[in-house]
């Protein structure tokens, strides 16, 4: 009696009965054999790195988009500095560094996401959310265009270009 089995059968995690290797789910006594395969999009949610879902976190509590790019230590200092920022609106310095500290965070967090993104996808730079929808006067203006449009407001003036 040969105790080989055929190279495409396995056994049942849970009842031992002999199941194809295919099988998702035992005849014998219906436990799942293999997890259900992930769905793209709630994977792509979860691994830190959509920018969009970093800066919402952190507008939610400064630090929580740093921590869901896996930037922990970041993470943290933004939130204790949060912390410490609305403790200080006792004393009237707050109210700057609130808001400073919150917006940095937000930005930051979506930066730090988009690093991860090219990280996991090779070093290539990827298009996406600050490449598509942050307007072109806050990102750097490689066509120096704003240099041309303000030099020819200050020749309107009368100012001469040094």
């Amino acid at each position: 009696m040969s105790s080989e089995m055929p190279a495409d059968t396995v056994y049942c995690r849970e009842c031992g009965a002999e199941i194809r290797r295919a099988a998702e789910i035992c005849p014998e006594c219906g436990v799942r054999q293999r997890s259900p395969p992930a769905s793209q999009a709630t994977e792509a949610l979860l691994d830190g790195r959509n920018p969009v879902v970093a800066a919402l976190l952190s507008a939610l509590f400064p630090g929580l988009g740093h921590i869901y790019a896996r930037e922990i230590e970041m993470g943290l200092f933004f939130a204790v500095s949060f912390v410490l920022a609305i403790l200080s609106l006792f004393i009237f310095i707050g109210f700057v560094l609130v808001p400073a500290i919150w917006l940095y965070a937000i930005y930051d967090a979506a930066k730090s996401a988009q690093r991860r993104d090219e990280e996991l996808s090779g070093g290539e730079p990827a298009e996406g959310f600050w490449d598509r929808e942050l307007p072109r006067a806050l990102r750097g203006r490689p066509d120096r265009s704003l240099p041309l449009e303000l030099g020819l407001v200050l020749a309107e003036e009368g100012v001469q270009a040094a």
